[in-house]
């Protein structure tokens, strides 16, 4: 039997970076990033240069919801006047008419290109944390560059991804535009879709 006797030790605190507290308030100052994908209000311009015509941003957001028919927009439209949100009245009248039909059936781009990408969008995530924890800055905003791009790629390429189950594109609308792929034609909404970090 070994006796060891007394063990003496000196115990240190070497605080890194503000410790807990810095590891906390770096973490929270990501609350006030945000980063977007999508079409900015600020960058959406009038498509082509016309004045009358639809902005990047208005179309995407039709083709995510489509366009109904128009005697049941006109429903709907004298419904919402008579005092009934939105929904009320798209509830009413799928009880008295039912199913919606759509002159343009919804093509959702955002949400679902995120959706399938989640995965390698959620690894730019976690550099962008690690960054944070880390307190190193050019990392950080490097992280939060690479995750933009990620998303903004994965949307533009949800045009030709053949998850994106869109139908296509109606006889006559064929007939116009000589393909049966939906919002494949110049490329400008497309490439509309950026991704912006802000500061809030």
């Amino acid at each position: 039997m070994v006796n060891a006797g007394k063990v003496k030790a000196k115990v240190t605190h070497n605080e890194v970076n503000g410790g807990i507290e810095g590891l906390l308030k770096r973490l929270g100052g990501l609350e006030k990033r945000a980063l977007y994908v999508g079409v900015p209000k600020s960058t959406a311009m009038k498509r082509d240069g016309g004045e009358s015509e639809i902005t990047n941003a208005e179309l995407l957001y039709v083709h995510t919801h489509g366009v109904r028919k128009v005697a049941m927009r006109k429903a709907m439209t004298k419904m919402m006047k008579s005092g009934s949100t939105y929904s009320e009245a798209y509830q009413m009248y799928l009880h008295s008419n039912g199913s919606a039909l759509y002159a343009v059936p919804p093509r959702p781009v955002i949400g679902p290109a995120l959706k399938a990408h989640r995965k390698e969008i959620g690894k730019g995530f976690q550099r962008i944390y690690n960054a944070a924890a880390d307190g190193n800055e050019a990392a950080l905003k490097t992280a939060i560059n690479w995750t933009g791009m990620k998303a903004q790629n994965a949307c533009r390429d949800w045009f030709y991804d053949a998850r994106n189950g869109w139908p296509k594109n109606a006889p006559r609308t064929i007939k116009v535009k000589g393909s049966e792929r939906p919002l494949i034609d110049s490329g400008n909404l497309r490439n509309s879709i950026i991704y912006v970090v802000r500061e809030e």
